[in-house]
């Protein structure tokens, strides 16, 4: 077991979080049932008043969330290492939580990005004083709930079952993918020179697709919208490939070191937050502009709004990509200008 005062901080903001979320979607549940916009009753007064409250609950629990996640991270990453023997990052502190600790992870961020979503649709309903996505709010919200209770189970799980007693493998294990062993698999044998090019080729490409959204300013079909958000899910899995496979060991300065925890490190200037934050930021902001395209196909009274938001979600999501390739490419060109050759050539 690992009992410090900042997992226990975690565990905390974690159950106030769930709290206040389960609050907000008791109140969604009943405006799925009772919701009348055009009625002046007691109860339709009471609801909108209610969803006042709920918003407010859901808000401060999406905040929670956010900053539990990252402390979870900086748990993971930066604190704990110290504390499990063995561990030398967070592939260390993860083997010592067994599966508990990605499914935590997961869970997480499937909520956050419900959370967020929920909030991005919320703020569009309120430019218009009638609420017409009230009901699609009141939809989206208790969504959240499975996937936030499941990581607080999980991070329950990893913190409780972690035994920081026995030594642990860390980065070890990531010298045993490389062996001749590993390398026989087919993923192993894609050389880094295609997930590399994929991730800029792929970049190029939606960054042109997020400036064109910003530029439009017009309501794109939701099917064009749902091939960006895949396309984008898409790159952001090579793009990470890339980074771990190929660009990492720019900030490690040794090869084959495959390790993502690793850049979340002191040592390597905790580049790993802003790096798969990017990465997070660009997902979730395609698939901020799938949903309002949808919303504002379904709902033509929010048609300006939601507009308005998509262009805001290309030009974010060209700004994250953009980023990214630049974070994750200065270390690389910078050891090409001092040294004339590429790492490993």
């Amino acid at each position: 077991m690992i009992w410090t005062p900042i997992s226990m901080a975690i565990l905390g903001i974690d159950a106030l979080a769930l709290v206040l979320v389960l609050a907000a979607s008791k109140t969604a549940m009943d405006v799925l049932v009772g919701w009348d916009p055009g009625a002046a009753s007691r109860r339709q007064l009471a609801l909108e008043v209610a969803c006042e409250t709920a918003s407010i609950q859901a808000r401060a629990g999406t905040a929670l969330l956010f900053l539990s996640t990252l402390m979870f991270l900086v748990a993971i990453c930066n604190v704990f290492p110290k504390i499990v023997p063995g561990a030398m990052c967070g592939t260390g502190v993860m083997n010592a939580a067994g599966g508990w600790g990605g499914r935590a992870l997961f869970f997480r961020l499937v909520a956050l990005g419900l959370l967020l979503l929920w909030r991005e649709m919320e703020k569009i309903d309120r430019v218009l004083p009638d609420s017409p996505l009230a009901l699609v709010d009141s939809r989206l919200l208790p969504v959240a709930l499975p996937p936030l209770s499941l990581s607080f189970h999980a991070t329950f799980r990893a913190f409780s079952g972690m035994d920081i007693q026995q030594p642990v493998d860390c980065c070890a294990v990531v010298y045993d993918a490389v062996r001749p062993a590993g390398e026989s698999s087919a993923f192993a044998r894609v050389p880094g020179e295609f997930w590399v090019a994929a991730c800029l080729g792929g970049a190029i490409l939606l960054i042109t697709i997020g400036l064109w959204l910003w530029k439009r300013k017009a309501l794109p079909s939701r099917r064009a919208t749902a091939v960006i958000a895949l396309l984008c899910l898409g790159w952001a899995v090579a793009a990470s490939i890339a980074l771990v496979r190929v660009l990492a060991a720019y900030y490690y300065q040794v090869l084959n070191h495959h390790c993502p925890w690793c850049l979340f490190l002191k040592e390597h200037n905790l580049a790993g937050y802003p790096l798969f934050g990017s990465l997070f930021f660009a997902v979730f902001e395609s698939t901020v502009a799938f949903a309002a395209s949808a919303t504002g196909r379904l709902y033509p009274t929010v048609k300006g709004p939601c507009v308005a938001r998509i262009a805001s979600a290309g030009l974010r999501m060209a700004a994250a990509i953009a980023f990214f390739v630049l974070l994750s490419g200065l270390p690389a060109i910078s050891w090409r200008l001092k040294y004339g050759v590429w790492m490993g050539y």
